[in-house]
């Protein structure tokens, strides 16, 4: 009967033990979902500072060809 009670014990404690890293896998997997989103917004925020760069060199480059 102790040998029961005590690999009851132990199954509790391993239990504890993986219980505790699915929350901290679940934790980490969240933090790189928002990492992720944070990334993908200032991607496009990059990608229309690029085409407004673009756009304004483009510009210059028609004010360059009428000056000369």
């Amino acid at each position: 009967m102790d040998s029961l009670r005590e690999r009851v014990a132990t199954l509790e404690a391993e239990l504890e033990k993986l219980s505790k890293q699915i929350r901290d896998l679940q934790t980490e997997s969240a933090n790189r979902e928002v990492h992720i989103t944070q990334m993908e917004k200032q991607r496009e925020r990059d990608r229309e500072d690029l085409r407004g760069l673009n756009i304004a060199l483009d510009s210059k480059q028609q004010e360059l060809e009428l000056v000369s």
